[in-house]
């Protein structure tokens, strides 16, 4: 039990030095005037972030999601970009083009999807973030297996000028799957980055009577109520932490929920099929 206890100690220690980096990268993209490179360099920051630490077979890389749409006329339906985007690193046919650093992903091949502020500057903003990520995750809904899980969706923000309740409020309005399944916001408030150290964040709990009233992390479609009941569980339930700790649960929940899916491989014929032009051949033949 000791050695496990050191080994957890090291993995807090671990990604404590982690979140101290990102709060060095915030500090380095306020050297740049442009918002856009401000914006760029925060995006590299947490995609570096999280291709040094998620295990081999996740990659990670930005663009838009895409899914063939069997209605007439037959078309591929396209998000608009998305910052970071999980995916499999073994079966995804991932489309780009030369070095230009922008992709499209198959819904199949997506694990989870990220947007990443460099400040939220009203409620409104958090939540634009947060359609972002839905979107992904209502195109999967429709663009692969139904017993495929939903992708990871959420927000990663460097600093906020708005308080936390303010935020948590705002959110909270909006139904469960209409959420992302996680917010973090590095630094409260607008500061000398050097000072601080805690964070806060948004995430759903479910609380287990039984079994010595466990609690644990679940996604924002867990949380979410089933068809027959009117209104969400009353165990399961929007929280608000505020903790030097909040990117250690972030990448925690991040890894279980990766963890617990299995994606199968697009059938790029079906994206084939779904464009307009007929591949050659006559109604005919």
């Amino acid at each position: 039990m000791a050695n496990k206890d050191a080994n957890a100690s090291r993995l807090t220690n671990y990604l404590d030095l982690h979140a101290q980096r990102l709060r060095v990268d915030l500090q380095a993209a306020r050297l740049f005037v442009g918002t856009t490179d401000v914006g760029n360099v925060a995006e590299n920051a947490v995609r570096r972030f999280l291709q040094s630490n998620l295990p081999a077979r996740y990659s990670v890389g930005v663009g838009e999601a895409i899914a063939p749409d069997g209605q007439s006329p037959r078309r591929v339906q396209q998000t608009q970009q998305k910052d970071v985007v999980i995916y499999d690193a073994y079966g995804c046919a991932v489309l780009g083009w030369n070095e230009c650093g922008v992709s499209l992903f198959p819904v199949e091949s997506i694990y989870g999807v990220i947007e990443v502020k460099t400040s939220i500057s009203s409620a409104n903003s958090l939540l634009k973030a947060v359609q972002q990520t839905v979107e992904v995750k209502e195109l999967c809904r429709t663009g692969r297996n139904a017993e495929q899980v939903s992708p990871f969706t959420g927000v990663f923000a460097f600093e906020s000028e708005v308080e936390g309740d303010t935020l948590f409020d705002a959110l909270k309005q909006r139904a469960p799957a209409e959420r992302a399944d996680f917010v973090l916001v590095l630094n409260p408030k607008r500061s000398d980055v050097s000072n601080q150290n805690t964070s806060f964040y948004f995430a759903h709990r479910r609380y287990h009577a039984r079994g010595g009233g466990g609690i644990d992390f679940v996604s924002a479609d867990q949380a979410a109520p089933a068809p027959s009941d009117s209104a969400a569980s009353a165990d399961t339930f929007l929280t608000f932490g505020d903790t030097d700790k909040a990117v250690l649960w972030f990448y925690l929940f991040l890894t279980a929920q990766l963890n617990g899916m299995q994606l199968r491989g697009p059938d790029l014929w079906d994206y084939a099929k779904a464009s307009k032009e007929r591949l050659g051949w006559r109604d005919n033949e």
